[in-house]
């Protein structure tokens, strides 16, 4: 009876000594970076009174919002903890949550919010209670740690010369990365939306995918803070190679003004500036006003959409890849380089889009080019447009599809259309294409092959569709 006694009572000791977090975790799904389901197995749940959130590098904090929860005070985050958004959870912190450097914070979701953003979990956070200088997420008066956004509905707005995600007052932004969510960030009297606070640097801020409007005053919208007695923020290292983004420096309130949309706040250099992939809006793009105008690259190989008022630094334009409207609205879309269409483009009416020599632009599978007008989109001598199979071209109202065209081993091979609109390989509806073949020295040609399409006498009505033909050569 004694040793039953005995067990029973170190039984409940070793009851009582196991971690609470044992006790209160719960199994999480979520998706990765790659988009793909993994599982915690064990995250602590989000409550009221929860203020500080812990981890370390070798066993990093879980967290999950799955309800309705409010904070009515800053959230510190120590270490390295990752935060999980349930579908149809939301959070909302009023005092902003501090990740100071040093420290590394990740939101991931349980839905794509680009998809289905009324599913999603959502994250509010506002930094402004009690004049606190502390970034909506980031750093509390002074420079942010590493912040990553995976996914969920992400709204941050910044304290006192903070940024809405990113450095506090004279703090700079950090590695911040985005690859997914909806993500809306405001910065405070001149700070960026995304990167520094007042006068702090962007740090490196890196953009793979997302929905991301970012909205600066004084400061950029993404890149550096604003300078008033001193110099303004560098913008960092900016890279952009996807997403759909939209960068704004405003005035308020007689506040300095003159920071780009990407780049260097007030009196900033526009740092070290990367766009080669997604459709990208910006007030300016480089230096802020009084500022450096830093670089800027698209890569030689980029697909950007690129819509900006101005671009600062124009030393490589020889080298830019892209779709770019520069200098507003009512400027035309320039295809620069060999860039491929990847998310679709419509074009209002009036609005313009130009192939010049040289430049070859391809409209990917899934993909569609829409013009309002036929007199706006040209394409110059010595210009290209390509469909890939999949894609489509909408000029005026007039449906093109591509016509592939494999060029033969033994002979050449060309075509030419009537009754009907040809630009590059693209081919109205209904139109009359003719096909020709020329053999090489030594060989014949014998036949057209397709699958999609019935050939006569070298000619063929273009359906509603993409269309391969293949040329047929044989040696004499």
């Amino acid at each position: 009876m004694k040793k039953l006694t005995a067990l029973l009572a170190l039984l409940a000791l070793c009851l009582l000594a196991a971690p609470a977090a044992f006790a209160d975790g719960v199994e999480v799904k979520y998706l990765d970076k790659d988009g793909t389901e993994q599982t915690c197995p064990n995250a602590t749940v989000v409550t009221e009174a929860v203020t500080t959130w812990s981890g370390t590098t070798d066993n990093p904090g879980w967290y999950v919002v799955n309800s309705t929860v409010t904070i009515g005070d800053t959230v510190t985050v120590n270490g390295n903890v990752n935060l999980i958004l349930a579908d149809n959870a939301s959070l909302t912190v009023n005092g902003g949550i501090r990740v100071n450097e040093g420290n590394s914070f990740t939101i991931y979701a349980q839905s794509d919010a680009t998809q289905v953003e009324n599913q999603a979990g959502r994250l509010t956070v506002n930094a402004t209670k009690d004049n606190d200088n502390n970034a909506g997420i980031g750093g509390g008066n002074g420079s942010a740690g590493a912040i990553t956004i995976h996914g969920g509905v992400v709204e941050a707005t910044g304290g006192i010369f903070s940024a809405g995600i990113g450095g506090g007052w004279e703090g700079s932004g950090g590695a911040i990365t985005i690859t997914g969510g909806n993500v809306t960030a405001t910065g405070y009297d001149n700070a960026a939306g995304i990167g520094g606070g007042w006068e702090g640097s962007g740090g490196a801020i890196t953009i793979t995918g997302g929905v991301i409007n970012a909205t600066g005053f004084g400061g950029a919208g993404i890149g550096g803070g604003a300078g008033i007695g001193g110099a303004g923020g560098f913008g960092g290292a900016i890279t952009n190679t996807g997403g759909t983004v939209k960068a704004i420096s405003n005035n308020k309130e007689g506040i300095n003004p003159g920071g780009a949309g990407i780049g260097g706040g007030h009196k900033g250099s526009g740092g070290a500036i990367t766009i080669s992939g997604g459709d990208v809006t910006a007030t300016g793009i480089g230096g802020g006003d009084g500022g450096d105008a830093g670089t800027f690259t698209t890569t030689s190989t980029g697909n950007a959409l690129i819509r900006a008022s101005s671009i600062a630094d124009q030393s490589g334009q020889e080298n830019w890849s892209g779709i770019i409207q520069l200098g507003g609205a009512t400027q035309p879309y320039t295809v620069c380089g060999s860039p491929t269409l990847e998310t679709g483009l419509t074009l209002a009416e009036g609005e313009k889009l130009e192939v010049p020599e040289g430049a070859a632009l391809t409209v990917a599978a899934g993909s569609t080019l829409t013009v309002a007008d036929a007199g706006n989109f040209t394409v110059a001598e010595g210009g290209a447009l390509t469909l890939e199979r999949g894609g489509v071209l909408s000029v005026g109202g007039a449906n093109y599809y591509p016509v592939e065209l494999p060029q033969a081993a033994n002979g050449a091979v060309a075509m030419s259309v009537s009754e009907g609109g040809q630009l590059g390989n693209a081919v109205t509806r209904d139109a009359t294409v003719t096909l020709t073949a020329t053999p090489d020295a030594g060989y014949r040609f014998v036949e057209w092959q397709s699958d999609d399409v019935e050939i006569t006498d070298d000619t063929f009505t273009m359906p509603a569709q993409a269309v391969t033909l293949t040329a047929v050569f044989e040696a004499i």
